[in-house]
């Protein structure tokens, strides 16, 4: 049995009551030819410096059920890829699904992956040009899918989030991580490639913009940002607002590059305290753009993103699903990225 749209339902609904899910059908619909099977399951996982976390998808997109471990990437590369399948299988089992019942895996990282999903990432995690979908397929047994954590968020938001009003936008990732993305024409772009005649960041960036050198919250997730909020320490929200105004001020440059009008504030680090952040990026971005004094900062629009730490996970299960589709309509093997996270 087969749906042509989505029913907002269950779990994922629950947690994400802002987010249009009837446009995942569409997101996976738009392109392939055929309906969408409602059978099948997918995995995304999201592989961070302190934590994995993977969660399970029904092919309804309803959160079926979810894991995490602690990272210990100062294990080295071996723990690092049995601990992402470890974190699949408990996640899988957690759910009732069998392996052999998800259909493909989707996993982000904040490092560069090429097409044939090899990754370097140096911060942290010592890879370079590691092939990791190769080893994990190995491992699980199913087709794998590698990308950028930051473009997968990006994508996620841009099929599932009413929190942008065009197909051009940019996000900005405040956090022990300062990352941002870029989704002109509907398409998430690698920052480290545009504009291409002199790109916004440096080779292998991955799109993070920085990695806090403060010790103090060089370890922070965005739970522990918003933990810390909810007691009122000041020098975690001290910390915040300085992350949300760098992150406005690079802004200011994608705003100036790009054209674009949107800016989104992602990550889940602000959830406790939005309208105070979304202040600080205002402010910080008007002061930017009025140095450069190109662009008038009352045009800019600057929203939050309702996936929170979860756009990461689920982009990388969208990316999962959208290239499984393409390739069973090509009769093609079940590898590769898909079509709108295409470099």
């Amino acid at each position: 049995m087969v749906r042509h749209s989505i029913v907002a339902k269950g779990a994922f609904c629950q947690r994400f009551k802002y987010v249009n899910l009837a446009t995942v059908s569409t997101a996976l619909s738009n392109q392939i030819s055929g309906p969408v099977p409602s059978s099948p399951c997918f995995v995304g996982v999201d592989v961070g410096p302190m934590v994995i976390r993977a969660e399970v998808y029904s092919g309804t997109f309803d959160l079926l059920g979810k894991m995490k471990l602690s990272a210990k990437p100062e294990r080295g590369l071996a723990s690092t890829v049995e601990r992402i399948e470890r974190c699949v299988r408990y996640a899988a089992d957690e759910c009732d699904v069998s392996l052999e019942n998800i259909d493909a895996i989707g996993v982000g990282l904040p490092g560069v992956v090429d097409a044939s999903g090899h990754v370097t990432l140096e911060h942290g995690f010592g890879l370079r040009d590691v092939r990791l979908r190769r080893e994990l397929e190995a491992r699980l047994g199913r087709p794998v899918h590698v990308g950028n954590i930051f473009e997968l968020a990006c994508h996620a938001i841009q099929v599932l989030e009413s929190s942008h009003e065009s197909s051009d936008f940019g996000v900005l990732f405040p956090g022990a991580i300062l990352a941002a993305g870029l989704v002109l024409n509907g398409k998430p772009m690698d920052l480290s490639r545009f504009p291409p005649e002199d790109p916004l960041l440096p080779p292998d960036a991955g799109n993070v913009v920085k990695w806090t050198d403060d010790p103090r919250f060089r370890g922070f997730r965005a739970r522990d940002f918003r933990k810390a909020n909810r007691k009122g320490d000041e020098h975690t929200l001290r910390f915040l607002r300085q992350s949300v105004g760098e992150a406005a001020v690079f802004g200011a440059r994608l705003v100036q590059n790009a054209g674009v009008r949107q800016l989104v504030l992602g990550g889940g680090a602000i959830d406790e305290n939005k309208a105070e952040m979304v202040a600080a990026a205002k402010s910080a971005l008007a002061a930017a753009l009025a140095r450069q004094g190109k662009v008038d900062p009352e045009l800019i629009k600057i929203t939050t993103s309702e996936l929170g730490d979860s756009a990461g996970m689920t982009g990388a299960a969208l990316m999962a699903a959208q290239s499984t589709l393409l390739m069973e309509q090509a009769d093609g093997p079940p590898m590769g990225r898909p079509l709108a996270l295409a470099r």
